[in-house]
């Protein structure tokens, strides 16, 4: 079932559904939900878990295990 955002207000998002009625959801549910997707967007690749931090100068890495 796809629904349309039709406003935002802060963390609210006020979305219609198909059958004409209205919902209005916490931003933090509705991303939190594993059924959640953007139509037409492209799905973010996932950075490897290690990969940018073996990157990153050594004192920040020192730092950032600290």
């Amino acid at each position: 079932m796809s629904w349309q955002v039709v406003a935002l207000s802060g963390q609210d998002i006020h979305l219609l559904g198909p059958d004409g009625g209205g919902q209005v959801v916490l931003a933090g549910h509705l991303f939190a939900d594993p059924h959640f997707t953007v139509i037409g967007a492209e799905v973010p690749q996932a950075a490897p878990q290690w990969g940018l931090f073996e990157t990153a100068p050594a004192a920040a890495r020192e730092k950032a295990l600290a």
